[in-house]
Order: structure tokens, then sequence, then C-alpha cells
């Protein structure tokens, strides 16, 4: 049950496929769409950054041969905007050696061609979704904002959340798209302490303020939810 929860998280993520040869890369979304609802195409490591900017990606599966731009500077320039971002390398075998250059750039993993059903599947289930699990408090709202845990970036300023401030955001996270109810967010938030009906709306308007967050709306009479242009 575990795992099929995991796989149907996979879903929900967007996905940013970098390759360079227009019939291996078509290949490649036939696979990955078994998994994966929203798939943004790149063919070099230029267009890629583009489409990082542009909308949310929460994985990036990238080959390691690219013209124009070399997949470690390609992942480089993302590490500087999202430092744990999950970047995988899919490569030949010839590439094994070289593959090496990416270790300090923090892969999660690497696949080797051809990709197969069979070898993706074993990749999500035994490398992505440990890893998304063991940073399930991680989340990316846009290209420069994302939180882990109780630090929050935006634009490449790193504020650290309060405790509450951390709850309300992870929750919302958590059902994105969805509005949560105010009964339910005051008691994930706040647990069983005694609060005025004000104390939820005031902390949400001092995340908005404070740290420029502007992505959680109110849903009058029903609730907060999390509203991020894609």
């Amino acid at each position: 049950m575990l795992l099929e929860n995991g796989m149907q998280r996979l879903k929900n993520l967007h996905l940013l496929l970098v390759e360079d040869d227009v019939q291996i890369r078509q290949s490649f979304v036939k696979t990955l769409s078994h998994f994966f609802d929203t798939i943004h195409e790149a063919s070099n490591g230029i267009e890629a950054l583009e489409l990082f900017h542009q909308h949310r990606i929460d994985f990036v599966l990238t080959d390691f041969a690219m013209p124009q731009m070399s997949a470690p500077q390609f992942i480089k320039t993302l590490r500087q905007y999202n430092p744990t971002l999950p970047i995988a390398i899919i490569s030949n075998y010839d590439d094994k050696e070289t593959i090496l250059e990416c270790i300090p750039l923090h892969l999660i993993g690497y696949i080797f061609k051809p990709l197969t059903y069979t070898k993706l599947k074993t990749f999500l289930e035994e490398t992505l979704l440990p890893t998304l699990e063991a940073t399930k408090r991680h989340f990316t709202f846009t290209h420069d904002t994302y939180m882990e845990g109780t630090k929050l970036c935006v634009r490449k300023v790193v504020h650290t959340l309060t405790l509450y401030e951390m709850r309300l955001i992870e929750m919302l996270a958590l059902h994105w798209g969805d509005v949560v109810p105010f009964v339910a967010l005051e008691s994930y938030v706040y647990g069983d302490e005694s609060l005025n009906k004000s104390g939820l709306k005031n902390l949400v308007y001092r995340i908005k303020k404070k740290y420029d967050f502007p992505y959680i709306q109110n849903i009058k009479e029903l609730g907060y939810t999390l509203e991020v242009p894609q």
C-alpha cells in the first residue's frame, strides 16, 4: 500500500526531461508518461534552464552528453537555485567514468540507456521514492522558492520559519490544489492549544508579508489553499 501511494504521488510531480535526440526523447516520454502526468521536455541545458525558470519542477532527468551545455554545467547551475532538487542522469555505459564528475553535485542516481519500463520503475521505486520520503518536508513552489524543513528559500534568500509557520505551509503543500478547511488547518498547526479566531488569519498574513510568499489564498468560509503559477 505504501509503495502504491508513493507511485501515485509521482503522478503529481512535474518532471523536467533533457535529451537532445528527438526520437529518443519521444521514446522516453512514452515510458515516463506511465508514471508522470506532467513532463517538460528540453533538447539541451539552455532550454532546460528556461523551462526550470518558467515552471515548477520537482524532478530532473537529464542526458549526460548534451550540446551547448554539459550535464555538469547544467546541474551546477540548477544547484545555485535549488540545492536539494532531485536530479538523475540517464546515459550510455560508455559515460560511466565521466559521470563521476557529477558526484559532487549530489545526484540521486543514474540510469543507463535504453530506458525500459522495468528499468525506470525499479529506479523510481528504489531511488526516487526513498529520496522523496527522506525529504518529505521539502516542497518546491517555483524555480527559486522552496521549503526544506524549517527553511524557506525565496529568491535565494533563506528564512527560518517558526514551528507554526512551517506546519501551516507544510499542510497546504501536502494538499496542494485542494482547499484545507479552517478547522483541519488549525488542528494541524496548533494541536490542542487554545487559539482565538483571528490567530490563523494573522499567521497567514505574517507569512505572506514577512517572507514575500503570496501563494496562500483564503477561500471564503471554506479554508485556505495553495495557488502557485505553473
